[in-house]
């Protein structure tokens, strides 16, 4: 097993109150961005101020080529909506494992109970719910520095 580090770029905007004098006001659509950037063997020396830690299943060195199943999705209550989260679906070597996770996901196969892509367990669909929605699903490929 090797730790990882995701390191991302993530801001958010929108959520305001609408009417700030009704306790029950709706909100605005929130909008949360996020761009992955790098993957890294060394929190430190790679000098992340924020970094997702993964814990790869299998051993990792720089230099190696992974992929990242990564999901955005759509969230809310009765009151306002949010839109861009994200969580991390898999983790593996192989492209063609990564992309039919994405596919399944994508295509609504993935039943969100079933262990992930080599081994990475995530065990829940966070867009499945009364209020959430996929957004999308993609392949992340990184060279591990």
């Amino acid at each position: 097993m090797t730790e990882l580090y995701l390191d991302y770029e993530e801001s958010s905007y929108g959520g305001e109150v609408i009417n700030p004098e009704d306790r029950w006001s709706d909100r605005t659509e929130e909008v949360t961005e996020f761009y992955p950037k790098d993957l890294y063997l060394d929190r430190n020396k790679a000098g992340i101020r924020w970094a997702e830690t993964i814990e790869a299943p299998f051993e990792v060195e720089r230099g190696d080529i992974v992929h990242l199943v990564i999901v955005r999705y759509g969230s809310g209550d009765t009151f306002g909506h949010s839109s861009g989260h994200w969580a991390i679906m898999g983790l593996t070597k192989d492209e063609k494992v990564a992309s039919e996770l994405a596919r399944r996901i994508n295509t609504d196969e993935y039943d969100g109970t079933e262990e992930g892509v080599a081994g990475y367990y995530v065990g829940w669909a966070p867009w499945r719910g009364y209020f959430e929605s996929l957004e999308s699903c993609d392949v992340h490929t990184f060279e591990v520095k």
